[in-house]
């Protein structure tokens, strides 16, 4: 049995943390700066601007958080099979229940 610590097979805790802190404070500037600038259906271009300069002016910082952003799409896109499995079992027990008299 092999004790030895694989550092390379752990979820980055740390950076995971920070990147969705990131995340959540880059988020509700660009929600903040589309209300104060009153346009609507602008926040996801002025997230992504934010990021995009952010990214370009502390490139070191953010490739610090890639590993994190790795780990982050695995779960979400867990999460996404689950409730898109979810959705169709309830799409067709509604399409079968519409079929039988």
């Amino acid at each position: 049995m092999d004790l030895s610590s694989n550092s390379e097979s752990k979820v980055p805790v740390l950076q995971t943390a920070t990147a969705l802190a990131i995340s959540f404070m880059i988020c509700k500037i660009g929600a903040y700066l589309t209300q104060l600038c009153k346009i609507q259906g602008g926040t996801l271009p002025t997230v992504t601007a934010i990021v995009v300069f952010l990214a370009t002016l502390f490139p070191a910082q953010f490739g610090y958080l890639a590993p994190a952003g790795d780990t982050l799409a695995m779960v979400l896109m867990q999460v996404k099979n689950v409730v898109s499995s979810f959705v169709y079992w309830c799409l067709i027990k509604c399409l079968f229940q519409e079929l039988t008299p």
